[in-house]
C-alpha cells in the first residue's frame, strides 16, 4: 500500500498511486469497483490536475472546492443521483488518514464530518444552472440529467441535435446568461475603521501574539524533539503549560485513583496552541524537531498587526471550536464557528458591549431554528469557549465576568460583558468579507468636514444608528471635538434625504448639540422647507417644551415629504388613511412648490387606486410643474 513516505512525482507515478489506493479502499469497504472508490478516485484526480499535487495534505476549504465548485461544474449528474458522493469522500478522507498518506492540513474528524455536513449543499449546487461548465449545460439543455446513462447512439444523437441549433441559442447556453439563486446580499455598515496606530498598538498587546513568541522563546535555536506522533515530549509539554498558563492537567484524580496523560496530543489547549502557531507560521516541523520560524520573529517585529490578523484569519477559517482537535468539548461546533463572526457584528456599527446572556439567547435561536437546539448550560458553555478563543486572538475583550459552577463541577460563564479592539474591527472586517458579506467602512474621518460626512450618510448609511455611530466618531476624531452647529445645518439641509437622517434616537451626550442644530434649522426654514419641517418634528420629540412651534401646516407638510421620500410603504398609510385625507394632502402639496411636493403627487396620481384621488393629483402636478419650471428659468 502507498504511503506518505512513496508519493508520486510525475503523471505516471500518480496513475500507479491511484490505482493502488483506489483498490486497498474498495478491500477495506468490501467494494471494490464500487462507486466509492471511483469517487475517491476523482478526489485524487482533483488534486492532482486542478490542486497543489499535495497529495498528503486536505483541508477544509479545499473540500468544499472540490465538492461545491468542480464538481457541479464537471460532473454530468443530477445531484439525486450522486447524493451519497459526500458521504464516500468523507469514508476515503478517513481511509487515507488511517493509512498515513495525509499527514497535515485539517484533521481526519474534521475533514470526514465537513463533508458530511456539506451533502445538501453539494446536492443542490449540482442542480444549479449557474454552476454548470459548457458539456454539463448542453446535456441539461437537451432535458439530460445523467448522460452515464446513454450509449453511443444516443449520445451523438443528442450531440447533432445541439449543434442544429442555431448560434445564439448554442452560446447562451454554454456561455451566456445562467440562472442563479436569488441570493439577497448582507450589507455591514458604515463601519469606522480604526486608525493603523491603534490597529498596531492592539496587535501588540494580542494574547495570540505574546503566546507564540513564549511558544518559541522555549523552544530555542535547535527546537525540541519530537514523538513519532509528532507531538511534544510530556516533559515539553509540562513546562510549556506552565508558561502559557494554559490550564490542561497531566494527571486527573477521580477518587483514588490518579490517570496521566500519555501524550501532549491529550492537552486540548497546549494542543491549539501548537497547532495554531503551526500554521500561522511561528514554529515548524524540522527533521522530527520543533523550530521556531526566525522569519516569523522579523514579521511580527516590522508588522504586528499583519502577523495578528494572519492568526485571526487561521482561527476564523477553521472555526475557534473547529480547530480544536477534540471537538467534542463543544456542543455542535461548526454551528457555534458559523454563528460567532455575525453575532459579534453589531460591535462593528454600534458603541457596544454586548452582553454575553443576549449572545447566548441568539444563537439559542439560530440552534432552534437549525433542529440542533441543546441544554442551555451546553449552548452558554459553547459561546463562551468560542468567545475565549476570539479574546486569545486580541480581536474582543470581557470584562464584568459572572461564572457559576456547575452540576459537573465546572465554572462556566453566565454574564459578561464585550467590547471589540481596533484589532478585532479590521480581522471580523476581514471574516464577513471572507463570507460574502459586504461590509461598508468609512476611514480618515479627522479630515472630514461636516459636509462631505453628512454626503457619505447619505450614500451609505441604510438606519439612523449608522448614522449616529458615524457622527460620533467624527467629533471624537477632531482636535476639540466641536461641533459647528451652523455648518451642521447647511449641510443637513442641502442633502436631499436630510429628514431620513433627523431621528429621536441620537446618544445623550450628543442630545446638547443636535437640539442646537434642530433649532437653528427649524428658525430658519419656512413651511415650504421640508427640513425645517423634519428638524421641528424631531425637536418637538426631544423637547416637548418647543410644541408650540408646530403649525398644522408644518405637520402635514412633513407627511408630504415622508411620502416622496419613502414612496410605496407611506402610500399604504395614505390609502388606508382614505379619499378624504388624501384629497387634503394634495392640496397642501399644491400650495408648497418644492420637489418633494412633486414627487408625492406624482405618487398619488400613478399609484392611488381611487380614481378619483389620482386624477386630482395629476391635475396638481400639472399646474406644480409650471409654477416650478417658471421659478428654475
Amino acid at each position: 500500500m502507498a504511503s506518505a513516505s512513496a508519493l508520486p512525482t510525475t503523471d505516471d507515478e500518480f496513475q500507479s498511486f491511484r490505482e493502488e489506493v483506489c483498490l486497498a479502499f474498495g478491500h477495506e469497504i468490501l467494494a471494490e469497483g464500487s462507486d466509492a472508490t471511483a469517487q475517491l478516485g476523482l478526489l485524487l484526480d482533483w488534486k492532482w490536475s486542478y490542486g497543489d499535487r499535495r497529495l498528503d495534505r486536505l483541508t477544509r476549504d479545499e473540500l468544499e472546492e472540490f465538492l461545491l465548485e468542480w464538481c457541479p461544474s464537471k460532473l454530468s449528474a443530477a445531484g439525486a443521483g450522486v447524493a451519497e458522493l459526500p458521504y464516500n469522500i468523507a469514508a476515503g478522507v478517513d481511509f487515507l488518514a488511517e493509512e498515513g498518506i495525509l499527514r497535515s492540513g485539517d484533521s481526519r474528524a474534521r475533514l470526514a464530518d465537513h463533508a458530511r455536513r456539506l451533502a445538501a449543499a453539494f446536492v443542490e449546487e449540482m442542480d444549479n444552472p449557474a454552476n454548470f461548465g459548457m458539456a454539463k449545460s448542453i446535456f441539461a439543455s437537451m432535458g439530460v440529467s445523467d448522460p452515464t446513462q446513454l450509449d453511443p447512439e444516443e449520445l451523438q444523437r443528442l450531440i447533432d441535435q445541439f449543434n442544429q441549433l442555431p448560434q445564439d441559442q448554442r452560446v447562451a447556453i454554454t456561455g451566456g446568461e445562467r440562472p442563479g439563486f436569488d441570493r439577497q446580499p448582507v450589507v455591514i455598515g458604515p463601519v469606522v475603521e480604526p486608525s493603523d496606530e491603534a490597529v498596531r498598538a492592539s496587535a501588540e498587546k494580542a494574547p495570540v501574539l505574546q503566546g507564540f513568541r513564549a511558544f518559541a522563546d522555549y523552544l530555542g535555536p535547535d527546537g525540541k524533539t519530537l514523538t513519532k506522533t509528532g507531538a511534544l515530549k510530556l516533559a515539553d509539554a509540562r513546562e510549556l503549560v506552565e508558561r502559557l498558563g494554559t490550564g490542561d492537567q497531566l494527571e486527573m484524580t477521580y477518587g483514588d485513583q490518579t490517570y496521566r496523560k500519555r501524550s501532549a496530543r491529550d492537552l486540548p489547549e497546549l494542543d491549539h496552541w501548537h497547532w495554531w502557531a503551526m500554521e500561522t507560521g511561528a514554529i515548524r516541523e524540522v527533521r522530527g524537531r520543533l523550530v521556531p520560524v526566525k522569519a516569523w520573529h522579523k514579521r511580527v517585529r516590522d508588522d504586528p498587526s499583519a502577523e495578528a490578523r494572519k492568526a485571526a484569519e487561521v482561527l476564523l477559517s477553521y472555526g475557534p471550536a473547529g480547530s480544536y482537535l477534540t471537538r467534542s468539548l463543544t456542543a455542535h461546533p461548526d454551528l457555534v464557528d458559523a454563528a460567532i463572526p455575525m453575532l459579534l457584528s453589531p460591535l462593528l456599527t454600534g458603541p457596544g458591549p454586548l452582553d454575553f446572556a443576549e449572545l447566548v439567547a441568539q444563537f439559542r435561536e439560530l440552534a432552534a431554528s437549525q433542529g440542533e437546539l441543546d441544554d442551555p448550560m451546553f449552548d452558554s458553555w459553547s459561546v463562551s469557549r468560542a468567545l475565549q478563543m476570539v479574546e486569545r486572538a486580541g480581536m474582543i475583550e470581557q470584562s464584568e465576568v459572572v461564572t457559576e459552577r456547575t452540576k459537573f463541577d465546572t465554572e462556566i460563564v453566565v454574564s459578561a460583558k464585550i467590547t471589540i479592539t481596533p484589532l478585532g474591527v479590521v480581522a471580523l472586517i476581514d471574516e464577513l468579507r471572507r463570507q460574502g458579506i459586504e461590509v461598508e467602512t468609512a476611514s480618515d474621518l479627522g479630515s472630514s468636514t461636516f459636509d462631505t460626512l453628512v454626503a457619505m450618510i447619505n450614500k451609505e448609511a441604510k438606519q439612523p444608528a449608522d448614522w449616529w455611530t458615524l457622527v460620533d466618531a467624527w467629533l471624537g476624531a477632531l482636535p476639540d471635538r466641536a461641533l459647528d452647529s451652523a455648518e451642521v445645518a447647511d449641510a443637513l439641509a442641502a442633502v436631499p434625504t436630510a429628514i431620513m437622517m433627523l431621528d429621536t434616537t441620537v446618544p445623550e451626550h450628543l442630545r446638547p448639540p443636535y437640539l442646537t442644530v434642530l433649532r437653528r434649522i427649524a428658525d430658519r426654514g419656512t413651511p415650504q422647507d421640508p427640513s425645517a419641517a423634519a428638524a421641528l418634528t424631531v425637536l418637538v420629540q426631544l423637547d416637548p417644551a418647543e410644541a408650540g412651534r408646530m403649525t398644522v401646516d408644518l405637520r402635514d407638510q412633513l407627511l408630504v415629504t415622508m411620502i416622496a421620500v419613502t414612496g410605496a410603504e407611506a402610500m399604504k398609510g395614505l390609502i388606508n388613511a382614505g379619499a378624504n385625507r388624501a384629497y387634503e394632502l394634495i392640496k397642501v402639496a399644491a400650495r408648497f412648490p418644492c420637489p418633494s411636493s412633486e414627487s408625492m403627487l406624482a405618487l398619488v396620481g400613478e399609484r392611488h387606486p381611487d380614481k378619483g384621488v389620482a386624477k386630482a393629483a395629476r391635475k396638481e402636478l400639472f399646474r406644480l410643474r409650471s409654477k416650478l419650471a417658471a421659478a428654475r428659468s
